[in-house]
Order: C-alpha cells, then structure tokens, then sequence
C-alpha cells in the first residue's frame, strides 16, 4: 500500500528549511547591525574621549599662557606649543592694550580640538611720591641733628604742584603733593629749611611733612633693576654736556663707583630724560651730583646713600637749572650717617618741579612689582 505521509514531510522538511535560513539571515543581520553600533559606538565614546582630553590640553596651555604673563608682566606678542598628555596646546599670547593681553591656548588630541580665551590686565605698581623732594630714612640711620637739611638762595623754587613735562602747571591740582615729604623716622626726624626771602617752598595741603608713608621698597627695587638693566652706566662720576634720551625715549641711567669726592656734573645746558639712579657709599664730595649752566633733567631722580655723607651737598641745582618730575633720596642700612651740609642745595633761579604723571611713568618701566587681574574668559570652540 502506498504511503499519503511522505509529501507532507516533504512539505515540512521545506518549510523548516526555509525558517532556518531566514533565522540565520536575521541573526546575521542582527550581529552585523551589533557591530557595526558597537563599532559607531566606540569611535564615538574615543572621540568623546579625545574632545575631553583637547579640552584640559587647551586649559594646560592656558595656565602655561598664564604663567608666562604673570612672569614677564611686560612682554611683546608671541606664539608657541606644548607637548602635553599626548596632545598639543597652540598658545598665543597678544599684547592689545596697554597692560591687557589676550591668552589662546587650542588643545589638539587625535584629530579633536578645544580653544579656550583668557584675558589679563597687567598693572605695575607705581611709586607715590608724597613730596616733590622725598626723604626715606632708614632703620639705623643717624641724622645730624635729627634733620635733613635743605637749603635755597636767590629767587629758587621747589613746589609740589602738578607740572606737565615742560614744567608748566596743570590746571588740575588735584593731585598737588607737599614741596618736601620725609617718612616717619620714629625719632622726629624732620627738615632743616635755609632760604632767604626770595625763595619758596611749596606744597598741598602743606608746604613739608615728616610722617609720609615709606615708599623705600619701591624705591630700592628701582635701584636693583637700574644696577643690572641700566641703558646707560657711569662710573666713577665725569662731566656730561648735551643730552641722554628725550621725551619720546627716556633712559634708565646708573651712576655708582662715586665714593670719596666722586661726581657726576650736569653741565652746558645739559638735558636729562628719564631715570637717573645715583648709588654712593661714604662721600665728602662737594657735590655729588651738581648740576649747572641751565641743565635739567626731566623724569625721576633716585639718590640711595649707604655709608657716611660728610661734604657740601649731595645734590646741588645752580644757575637756572630744573628737575622736572620728582627727586627721592633713599638713605639705607644700619650705620648710615648723614653728616653732610645739606642734602640739596637750590642756587640763583633754580627749580625742582613736581610731575605725577612723569613720576608714575618712569617708577612702573622700572619697577619689577607688578599686579596681573584676569578680566575675561570664554571657550572659544566646542
């Protein structure tokens, strides 16, 4: 007898066929779509990765940027890289203003890239000058009588308002200091004033105090940058005739070696411009600078005494000179005497003219302390 079950088996043995092949065509299909995501998935969790570490380069350039400004305070624009954690921070560093700087560091990690923007204001200290004439009397310091003296003679003028650079006053006398400012000894210290008739000394609100702040710190730290960055040194004193700088390039001058009857002598209408910082040990000069024949110096005169001063005068203006901006006289360190005549001695239509604005500007290119702010940041790129 002929059997009816075998086509049907027939039947099922295709169909079952047919499933499996379509199973193994959706599971292949699923293992390939698995792959491929796992593949995406992963090239996106490195690039998430890589985006990541470009962002902390960037930051790391940023802080190095940072640094460097901090240190340098005043600095030309500049560009350079850093290698850092297997990536590269681009860093740019843009002088845009006066003090601001703008800092842009672009991290780079495998193809990825971070810019971050910093923006800083650099603000040097400056030196406030309480007197046209300043006196800062160290620790130590013995002063002949407990005063400095300062005298002048026929038609002379040391005045504490505010003058341009031509030595013209301002209309402005807001920021008019004392003729002559002394900081507070702890002893009395005070001046010791010889003028005749025709002579005056100035100031707001007051023609002299002795209890001014101490400004001596900045005032050596002008004296330390001069000894070792001076445009111009002088040795052993000599006489200058025709001119250092001007108004449009001011110089930094270093006159030292003048112990004993050293000087330097400003002279044939001599004309100073800038910072003229005078170190002496022990003197008896008749004068240590002595200026004369209608000589000036414009900008700011730094005179530091760090042994014993006997003779006429430390500084002497005679025959129509002028100083045009500000005078401080720094006398530092224990056994320092002040034993000399008088400290400045003003002749025959000479003048001392205070300058805030000339002050201020020779006292922050010398000096070496400075303040940096940060005033802007943002992330330029993703």
């Amino acid at each position: 007898m002929q059997s009816t079950l075998a086509p049907s088996r027939a039947h099922e043995q295709g169909a079952a066929l047919v499933m499996v092949l379509f199973l193994m065509i959706v599971i292949v299909g699923l293992a390939a779509t698995i792959g491929k995501t796992s593949t995406m998935t992963a090239r996106a969790v490195r690039r998430d990765d890589s985006a990541i570490r470009a962002y902390y380069v960037a930051d790391s350039g940023l802080q190095i940027g940072n640094a460097t400004v901090r240190a340098q305070g005043d600095m030309p624009s500049t560009t350079f890289k850093e290698s850092i954690d297997g990536g590269t921070a681009s860093i740019s560093i843009d002088s845009e203003a006066a003090g601001v700087y703008v800092i842009t560091s672009m991290g780079t990690v495998e193809g990825e890239t971070a810019s971050l923007e910093l923006t800083l204001k650099v603000e040097a200290s400056v030196l406030s000058q309480a007197g046209a004439i300043y006196v800062a009397v160290g620790s130590g310091v013995t002063l002949s009588g407990n005063q400095v003296a300062i005298k002048l003679e026929n038609n002379c003028l040391i005045t504490g308002a505010d003058h341009d650079e031509s030595g013209s006053p301002l209309a402005d006398q807001s920021s008019a200091v004392r003729g002559l400012a002394m900081n507070d000894t702890g002893s009395g210290g005070d001046f010791g004033i010889s003028k005749d008739g025709s002579s005056q000394i100035e100031g707001a609100p007051t023609a002299t105090m002795n209890d001014a702040e101490d400004t001596s710190a900045a005032l050596k730290a002008i004296r330390d940058y001069a000894a070792s960055n001076a445009d111009v040194v002088i040795s052993g004193g000599g006489e200058f005739k025709g001119s250092i700088g001007s108004a449009a390039s001011p110089k930094l001058v270093f006159a030292h070696n003048l112990g004993g009857t050293g000087m330097v002598e400003l002279a044939g209408g001599f004309k100073g411009y800038g910072t003229l910082v005078i170190e002496v040990g022990s003197t008896s000069a008749e004068a240590v600078l002595n200026m004369k024949d209608s000589s000036s110096w414009t900008g700011l005169i730094v005179f530091n005494v760090t042994g014993d001063c006997t003779g006429d005068a430390l500084i002497r203006l005679q025959d129509n000179c002028k100083i045009i901006g500000g005078t401080s006289f720094l006398f530092d360190g224990s056994g320092v005497s002040v034993n000399v005549n008088e400290i400045l001695h003003v002749q025959n239509q000479s003048s001392v003219f205070f300058s805030k604005s000339i002050l201020e500007s020779e006292a922050a290119r010398y000096s070496s302390d400075f303040q940096v702010n940060a005033i802007g940041f943002r992330r330029v790129t993703p």
